[in-house]
């Protein structure tokens, strides 16, 4: 799955947004009864603030991707514009 980040949105908003429409889970975390469909804190995969500036001033011509592992899914922001999240693979040893 592909997410264009918004023009008003963060990268870290956007991942959020992105993962949680991927996975179905909810965006924030929950109490009580819907506490198994919330996400895990974002903090515990990437730190959000060095996401964020990461992208800060990003121009067109340059060229940043980061890729990172969060809620069992491959998440790789590309350029500060696009989010592309795929599943994680299991590993099978032979």
């Amino acid at each position: 799955m592909t997410y264009d980040i918004l023009p008003d949105e963060s990268i870290t908003e956007g991942v959020i947004t992105a993962v949680s429409e991927f996975s179905g889970y909810d965006p924030v975390p929950a109490t009580g009864e819907n506490s198994d469909r919330a996400m895990e804190p974002l903090y515990e995969a990437v730190d959000p603030d060095a996401l964020d500036t990461l992208f800060e001033g990003a121009t067109a011509d340059q060229t940043c991707e980061v890729t990172f592992q969060y809620m069992g899914y491959d998440v790789t922001v590309q350029n500060g514009t696009e989010i592309a999240i795929s599943r994680r693979e299991p590993v099978t040893l032979n």
